[in-house]
């Protein structure tokens, strides 16, 4: 995925090259208003994340973190109403993979059980792909560089796709070995909320880089126990992006 939103970052910057005026943005003024496209990719900073288990005997939390960081990527195409704000259709996709899953409450009766599971002993990758209505708020200040806030909030497809333990021994109704807490996928609501600066390039290019916080709320989950849970998604996003106006 990341290999991918690096060309199309790429096709961007050879397109606005070629197709915009090479001279001078103060000679031409830069175009602010109309529709572009853009393609972004983030250094995804993750949180963690609970959910519930309910075992024959005992219920608990599971804490799980993932992986410091990854990486997310995505493509929007918007409108800019000059002096006024952007709106955008943004789809992207981001994940997250597991380095540990610790429950929180294991009762001495299965103390033969650790509580912490890290490394080759616990698996799972947490990945959304979603679709999202944003505003951009853009400050011209007679520079090259425009501050931003933005807003967004949409619709994801949440996979929590294999979060596994390796259980040295039982805990029913789970057997000891690899053994599955969630395997799901459902979809949920997801929104953002962030800030930064468009830096322009020519009248028709321009480079973003900013900061959001990106959110996956509330996803429902079904655990291999049959209990019903949920848990929250939460990131810290670096932004990088190639904005082509026409």
């Amino acid at each position: 995925m990341r290999n991918f939103y690096m060309a199309g970052m790429a096709a961007f910057l050879t397109f606005g090259a070629t197709g915009g005026h090479a001279a001078d943005i103060e000679d031409e003024g830069t175009k602010v208003e109309g529709a572009y496209i853009v393609a972004r990719m983030a250094a995804a900073f993750n949180s963690d994340s609970q959910f519930s288990m309910e075992f024959t005997k005992f219920k608990t939390n599971v804490l799980t973190q993932y992986n410091d960081k990854s990486f997310a990527g995505a493509v929007a195409v918007g409108y800019r109403f000059d002096g006024m704000f952007s709106l955008e259709l943004e789809g992207g996709q981001t994940s997250a993979k597991v380095k540990a899953h610790t429950l929180l409450a294991v009762p001495t009766a299965t103390s033969t059980v650790p509580s912490r599971f890290d490394g080759a002993n616990a698996t799972g990758t947490a990945t959304v792909t979603y679709g999202m209505a944003n505003i951009v708020t853009e400050q011209d200040t007679g520079t090259f560089a425009r501050p931003y806030i933005s807003a967004g909030f949409g619709l994801g497809q949440a996979n929590i796709n294999k979060f596994n333990i390796n259980l040295p021994a039982p805990i029913a109704p789970l057997d000891a070995g690899d053994a599955t807490l969630v395997n799901d996928t459902r979809m949920t609501y997801v929104w953002q909320i962030g800030a930064g600066a468009v830096i322009d390039i020519t009248k028709n290019l321009a480079l973003e880089a900013g900061y959001r916080y990106f959110r996956v709320e509330d996803i429902d989950l079904r655990t291999s126990t049959s209990n019903e849970t949920s848990l929250n998604l939460n990131q810290h996003q670096g932004l990088l992006g190639v904005r082509v106006h026409f």
